[in-house]
């Protein structure tokens, strides 16, 4: 393919890219910490009973460039693709990304796949110069329930 075909490809990808992103209406479009990147996620999972994952796409200030929804999955499992959490990233000129899913059963705690999707995570975005921010598991039950808390930053458990 030469130069000028692969500009015209990416010309066209672009626009199509840009109309399967979710415009967030939430105030927050600074990410400042995890609780600003779980107050977005949980707006954008509204306690669905099955597990879905999000990309917030960061500019280097940190600003929500663009937020999209990879993949829904089961009641209890949610195995994004690699490529399509970067993709999007990619092609909207991110600097950095921030992951997220939900938990349905309000449980937060990591599971072991979800240890291991998550460096393998970092070690993608490593390899392709995004900085994987964060990976956050939202809870879906009550912020009230004992024991569960609203949600998991692997970053602020230094996993990432």
């Amino acid at each position: 393919m030469n130069g000028q075909n692969e500009k015209e490809t990416i010309r066209e990808l672009v626009p199509a890219w840009k109309k399967t992103r979710i415009k967030i209406g939430c105030v927050e479009k600074k990410v400042s910490c995890s609780e600003t990147a779980a107050k977005v996620l949980k707006a954008l999972i509204k306690d669905d009973p099955y597990e879905n994952f999000w990309t917030l796409f960061l500019d280097g200030q940190n600003q929500i460039i663009g937020v999209e929804k990879i993949t829904r999955g089961t009641v209890n499992q949610a195995s994004p693709p690699m490529r399509n959490i970067f993709t999007g990233a990619l092609l909207g000129c991110a600097t950095g990304i921030i992951c997220g899913h939900n938990h349905p059963s309000g449980n937060t705690k990591p599971s072991d796949e979800d240890k291991q999707f998550t460096t393998s995570l970092a070690k993608t975005g490593e390899l392709l110069g995004l900085k994987v921010l964060d990976h956050i598991i939202i809870g879906n039950a009550p912020l009230n329930s004992p024991g569960l808390t609203s949600h998991y930053s692997f970053a602020d458990e230094g996993l990432i």
